[in-house]
């Protein structure tokens, strides 16, 4: 495992909120490890703890006692993912942040493809979710909702509320945060350009 001083170059930023995801974060861990580590770029996982009332803290500061790459934020009060994302922004120090969940819905085997289709003129790659684990009403819902979102924005989003994404980092530190932001960061990224 690569071992980097707090000063050393970092590629990729992954920032993964976090609410509730004990039970998940040790195979997220785990395969986050077999697509980073053979990509041979100094990369650091930014977890941000929305204030989980389960053991995902306790289990984070366990992680990190042998993950050099491993950073913790910790929120004082529930915040919502559009605020554990702008946490993570605030804290990444890679050229590239990639944004996913802790809900082992987001397969870190896309991350290769993803920084591929992240060209030098391309600021953000959108990922899909393939094999949602939602009822068949929110899927239907979210189907609508990205239909009427990209009827007003002018998007070609095909799942907006999936927030799988690589992004470069020059980009994010002229973003505003608001309530609902990983919604419409690619809009927000295509009319900052």
């Amino acid at each position: 495992m690569t071992m980097l001083a707090p000063e050393s170059k970092i590629d990729l930023s992954l920032v993964i909120p976090v609410f509730n995801e004990e039970e998940n974060l040790p195979a997220l861990f785990k395969e986050l490890e077999s697509v980073l580590l053979p990509l041979n770029r100094p990369f650091e996982v930014i977890c941000i703890d929305d204030c989980s009332t389960d053991h995902s803290l306790d289990l984070l500061r366990e992680l990190a006692q042998s993950k050099s790459y491993l950073r913790i934020v910790r929120h004082r009060i529930n915040c919502g993912e559009s605020a554990g994302m702008a946490s993570g922004f605030a804290a990444a120090r890679g050229e590239i942040v990639i944004t996913m969940d802790a809900d082992l819905q987001n397969d870190p085997k896309d991350i290769p493809n993803f920084l591929a289709g992240l060209t030098p003129e391309i600021a953000a790659v959108c990922g899909i979710r393939v094999q949602r684990q939602d009822s068949a009403v929110k899927r239907v819902s979210s189907r609508i909702a990205n239909g009427f979102r990209n009827s007003i924005t002018g998007d070609r989003i095909a799942d907006a509320g999936c927030t799988y994404r690589p992004i470069r980092r020059s980009v994010l530190q002229e973003m505003m945060v608001s309530n609902g932001m990983h919604r419409f960061l690619p809009t927000t990224l295509r009319y900052q350009s």
